[in-house]
Order: structure tokens, then sequence, then C-alpha cells
């Protein structure tokens, strides 16, 4: 990721960004806003079995989904006019019917946390991804896919929502490159 900013610190990028993490002692949400931007994104999805935590200041950090999977709140805090959310989680009603009762409660659990921070964004991209997530290429090869045509689909819905918030206060969206 660095590779590609002139600048690899947060607090250097064009536009504010907050990347948030889980401490993995604790499984608290971790805000970065400053620091190395690679090293934040890195932890933000170290997938707990997967990927390795990433050490930062001595601490280990994990997947940011792990303890805030839609943070629409921190956006809100840190002043956001116009949030976009983007909710990766599984459809309400997809769980298999043979997923187990232990399955069932963390979706469960993390719904709770996910819907009312989506209730609070101006904006949300939900694809209909594969409820059985695993680390296999083909699995992030097609769930990039359905995520990409999901937001083609969702371009002028999101074009209309910033139009009618900003009006002329900024730049025609229709200059916005699709």
């Amino acid at each position: 990721m660095n590779a590609g900013l002139q600048d690899p610190r947060l607090e250097a990028l064009p536009r504010r960004v907050i990347v948030v993490a889980t401490r993995r002692g604790d499984k608290q949400p971790r805000y970065f806003t400053s620091g190395n931007a690679g090293v934040a994104v890195r932890a933000s999805a170290a997938m707990p079995g997967i990927v390795s935590p990433v050490g930062i200041g001595g601490v280990e950090y994990e997947d940011g989904d792990e303890s805030f999977p839609v943070p629409v709140t921190p956006a809100r805090q840190a002043g956001a006019r116009f949030v976009i959310a983007v909710d990766v989680s599984a459809r309400p009603g997809s769980t298999p019917a043979d997923a187990s009762p232990a399955l069932r409660e963390r979706d469960n659990r993390r719904r709770a946390r996910i819907e009312p921070e989506v209730a609070r964004a101006d904006f949300l991209f939900h694809p209909d991804l594969d409820y059985r997530a695993g680390p296999f290429r083909s699995y992030f090869v097609s769930s990039r896919q359905r995520g990409e045509a999901h937001a083609r689909e969702l371009l002028p819905a999101l074009r209309a929502a910033l139009d009618e918030r900003f009006e002329g206060r900024r730049r025609a969206v229709s200059e916005v490159p699709a």
C-alpha cells in the first residue's frame, strides 16, 4: 500500500482517514489517525487464524471487524459530513440450516453491533456475499467481483444522495469518474 503513496503517513493523506483495528488482548477497537498507513491497514485486515496479528508500539492488533465491523460512529465523531458504510456481513436470514448454535449466536452478536452503525450512515453498500467466508483466493475474487458489481449498481443512487446533501457546495458529482 505504501508504494502507491507519496507520503505513507495517515496524517499526510489528502483526506482524513481513520483505520480501525482490534487490540488482540482485550478485543477493543483502536482508531489509527496517524502513523504508517500500510501498517495500520495490515493490522486492520489481520484476520484471526488466517493472517498474523500486527505489532504496533508493543501491542498486537487484528482485524477491525472483530471489534467494530461498520465503524460509522468514529467517522461521525471525527466530523464526517457524509458517511458511506460498507457492510460485508452475511445478509440477515442467510444463515445455513446446518449452522451450529454457536455460529448463529456469533452472527446475532455481530448483527447487533452492525445495525445501529448502519442506521447512522448516509449511504450503505451491502453486497450479497457468500455466507461462509474463507481464506481462499476464489472467495476473495468472488467477493471482490460481487462488491464491485454492487457498487456499480448503486453508484447512481450514491451520486443522487451526494447531490442532494451538498448541492452546489462541491464540484458536481457528475464530474466524479465512474
